[in-house]
């Protein structure tokens, strides 16, 4: 099916964990993903998910402990590669609640096959997509890489979308079958070019195909494993039509295609007004001052290719600008609290320097704030939109890419529920890695630094009645466990932030014991979650 639909941050985090495990047990040879329809009844489709490697494999009596959180196959292993058998506990638990269940079939020596299924709807609006593959139909587009097993699945995927593919290991190649495909009446209708191929290097092979009258209307995609900026601006100021960082999604590449042939996307047609993803990497400049936080947004950002500068307080925003070159970045998100200089007073000196200028450089709010109001203080003092903290990794991108100008709202943020069961939601902790195991230890390693300090910071503010240093400490509190999805420790951190704000003491006593109380209740959890 072209469409279905389902919980696509569960299925995200189960691929990502088998993918990765599979790709750090297989050190030579190959790693490979089959999804086919399993059964379907009515509008319910069950898929069944392979993931196959040729790695070390597991032994028979081994082959069940690995979806138990806190085992590997062999103590060795877990030593050589880290980690605990975590991702596949996680995944085991989020394939059941997609009403599927998951096991391996492996061979020591042979390499493992991990498989999944897991149920889903079908899509009422496929007709929408249907649209967008049909134009897609027999389009002859040649591939230009020098890789086999790359060649091969674009190959494979072409053909699943009825396109008219051909691939070819290096540039000569590719000159030579595009000369003949023209001179036969059938030209290629795109070209898909790696940057690095033997022989040529990628740009050459562009600049050669323009040069050629014949040739120079061909439409080409351009794919690089790195982001060089060399690169990027070489394939723009040859008018390549689009230039991919590889691993690339395959949603953005069937973008790219739709809109390199002129074909709206499926999101456009059905949300015409909506703006459409920015493929660019773009400049971002971070104003942060809580590690974890830093740690988040930058991992995140730099999983889609984008370039984060890195500031801890407003000062530090202003100086990143050396002086008056406002155009260096292509946006900012702008923590509101911050040492030395806040957000709001930075956003203002930044909007001063614009003054009698064309720049208008976008800032975004980015903050753990929960009262309301607060929206509309960010907008008043120059800011072009809001994302509350904790945040879910899409709307940081919708933001970064362009899709979305304000996120979150003052309801969602005063009505966060109060969990009475475990200490943190590991499962939407996840989410905010994007699935990645080795990042949430990263986070978990960070907060165990991070956390004992503020509580320190935080004590002393109660015992010098120091409400401004409250205020600050409890708000950075906040966002740091925030990240984890901890919400009774995130309530107990904001109720202390409100008493600084207020100057309003007769509740801090019991307010500090109930987040000592949850603090003592989430680092354990963390540590036992992220332990090995």
């Amino acid at each position: 099916p072209t469409m279905l639909n389902g919980d696509p941050g569960r299925l995200r985090q189960v691929l990502t964990n088998l993918i990765s495990n599979a790709v750090k047990f297989t050190e030579a040879g190959r790693v490979t993903v089959d999804i086919q329809v399993e059964s379907q009844q009515d509008k319910k489709m069950e898929l069944h998910v392979q993931v196959c490697d040729t790695g070390s494999g597991l032994p028979p009596e081994k082959r069940n402990m690995v979806f138990e959180a806190f085992s590997q196959a062999e103590a060795s292993t877990a030593r050589r590669f880290g980690g605990t058998g975590l991702g596949l506990a996680i995944s085991s638990r989020l394939v059941r609640l997609m009403g599927g269940r998951i096991w391996v079939e492996s061979e020591v020596g042979q390499g493992s096959t991990f498989h999944f299924t897991a149920f889903f709807q079908s899509y009422e609006g496929a007709s929408l997509a249907v649209m967008g593959y049909q134009a897609l139909k027999g389009l002859r587009v040649l591939i230009v890489d020098e890789n086999e097993a790359n060649r091969t699945a674009y190959l494979e995927l072409f053909d699943s979308w009825q396109m008219n593919p051909q691939a070819v290991a290096n540039g000569l190649i590719a000159l030579n079958k595009m000369e003949r495909a023209a001179h036969d009446g059938a030209p290629y209708q795109l070209v898909l070019i790696d940057v690095i191929s033997p022989e040529q290097y990628g740009l050459e092979l562009v600049e050669e195909i323009f040069g050629n009258e014949a040739l120079a209307a061909t439409p080409i995609i351009m794919l690089s494993s790195t982001n060089q900026i060399e690169d990027r601006d070489g394939s723009s100021s040859l008018g390549i039509a689009h230039f991919l960082v590889k691993p690339v999604e395959q949603s953005d590449l069937l973008d790219a295609i739709f809109n390199t042939i002129g074909i709206a996307t499926v999101d456009q047609r059905a949300h015409p007004d909506a703006t459409p993803r920015d493929q660019r990497p773009r400049r971002v400049l971070l104003a942060e001052d809580g590690r974890i936080n830093q740690k988040v947004v930058v991992r995140l950002l730099e999983q889609r290719g984008h370039l984060v500068t890195v500031a801890n307080n407003g000062k530090e925003v202003l100086a990143a600008f050396d002086g008056t070159d406002i155009v260096r970045f292509d946006l900012v998100l702008m923590d509101i609290q911050m040492p030395v200089m806040d957000g709001f007073e930075a956003t203002v000196a930044i909007r001063k320097r614009e003054t009698n200028t064309e720049n208008h450089i976008p800032i975004f709010a980015m903050t753990a704030h929960a009262m309301k109001g607060d929206r509309e203080r960010c907008l008043d003092a120059g800011m072009d939109g809001y994302l509350a903290k904790p945040f879910r990794a899409k709307d940081l991108y919708a933001i970064v890419e362009g899709a979305m100008m304000i996120s979150g709202s003052d309801e969602e943020m005063d009505n966060q529920p109060l969990t009475q069961g475990e200490p943190f939601r590991l499962d939407q902790a996840l989410e905010t890695t994007g699935g990645d195991v080795e990042t949430f230890r990263e986070l978990v390693g960070l907060a165990s630094e991070e956390i004992p300090k503020l509580m320190v910071q935080i004590s002393k503010a109660i015992s010098k009645a120091d409400h401004s240093e409250l205020e600050r400490a409890a708000h950075r509190l906040k966002g740091s466990v925030g990240v984890f999805r901890a919400e009774r420790a995130t309530a107990a951190a904001q109720r202390l932030e409100t008493i600084g704000r207020k100057d309003k003491w007769e509740d801090v006593e019991q307010a500090w014991l109930v987040m000592e109380v949850e603090i003592r209740r989430l680092m354990p959890a963390l540590s036992e979650a992220a332990r090995g």
